[in-house]
């Protein structure tokens, strides 16, 4: 008897582990074919950032920049294939025209409250990049998101199945 539950209790985990890997596979191809991801904006045009958006896009993460503000202005016209439109006066429009659902900042450390506050009023999630405040990981209680480092505001990142729903 006690042998019957060893076989079952194996055999239970393997079923939910192979079932684990077939829904990753699922959601991944899903996110590639563009259902379920989250439009992302991303403020700032330094070398973090740029590191950011590569390894989002290394990653298949279901965050997808669309758009880049740099609060200084740049002369850089795109950044790993994602364009930078302009300073952060066009905020607001560029949020309605690209449709964003998230912002992500990785520079310009002094609009902080400014966005965070632009990000509650308009229900967007808030991404703050640590290294933005010289922060290093043994310092923070880090949430990984698709691997990339990401200090979140309060909303806990959903999975593909909740943003279909939703």
């Amino acid at each position: 008897e006690r042998r019957a539950w060893d076989a079952l209790l194996w055999f239970g985990s393997l079923i939910m582990m192979a079932f684990h890997s077939l829904m990753v596979v699922v959601e991944r191809s899903l996110i590639q074919k563009g259902y379920g991801v989250i439009r992302l904006l991303i403020i700032g045009s330094n070398r973090g950032v740029q590191s950011f958006i590569a390894t989002l896009k290394k990653n298949s993460s279901s965050y997808l920049p669309v758009a880049i503000l740099d609060g200084y202005g740049t002369s850089q016209k795109e950044i790993e294939g994602v364009p930078v439109l302009g300073k952060l006066n066009i905020l607001q429009e560029t949020v309605e025209k690209q449709h964003i659902q998230a912002i992500a900042q990785g520079d310009n450390i002094e609009q902080v409250v400014n966005i965070l506050h632009f990000c509650q009023q308009h229900h967007l999630d808030y991404f703050l990049l640590p290294y933005l405040l010289g922060m290093y990981q043994d310092n923070l209680r880090i949430q990984y998101v698709e691997k990339p480092l990401i200090a979140p505001d309060k909303r806990s990142h959903r999975n593909v199945w909740e943003r279909l729903i939703t």
